[in-house]
């Protein structure tokens, strides 16, 4: 549907002289209708001038807000950032437990894996054969594969 001279000033911000001098000046093209009116297709006048910044239908609904509406309005966004701040703080404190169960797993993996060694050394040790010496290879725990072997250090 084509703009009027005035909806195409509304629609770009401009003042209707300054549309209609564009029309004059052959920037912009343009026909009259059966009443003498200018019809200005919408896709030529924003090929010439860019969309005027559109205020946001809520800012006028809220201007039509009443005193009170208003000022609920600002309590609930109130009470909403207080509970926004809140849920954050909750996260951190969150991935901060998470980060020291981290920490506080690798440790006993490592841990584990070094008790196991010495276990097996001592094994080694008190079960000693004539001819067999407990060697690094010996010491070393198997490889386990998947989770459980990222999660305990062994693969």
């Amino acid at each position: 549907m084509p703009y009027t001279l005035g909806q195409a000033a509304k629609a770009t911000g401009k003042s209707k002289p300054a549309i209609l001098d564009a029309i004059k000046s052959g920037r912009l093209s343009a026909r009259r209708n059966d009443k003498n009116q200018w019809q200005i297709d919408p896709a030529e006048l924003h090929r010439v001038y860019a969309p005027a910044v559109q205020v946001n239908d809520t800012e006028h609904k809220e201007s039509r807000l009443t005193g009170s509406e208003n000022a609920l309005l600002r309590q609930q966004n109130d009470h909403l950032k207080a509970q926004l701040a809140t849920l954050e703080s909750l996260v951190a404190d969150l991935r901060r437990d998470r980060n020291d169960l981290s920490r506080k797993l690798d440790g006993e993996a490592e841990e584990r894996h070094t008790a196991a060694a010495e276990l097996r050394r001592l094994t080694l040790l008190l079960t000693h054969q004539p001819g067999q010496t407990p060697t690094a290879h010996q010491a070393t725990p198997p490889k386990v594969a998947g989770f459980l072997g990222r999660l305990f250090g062994g693969g």
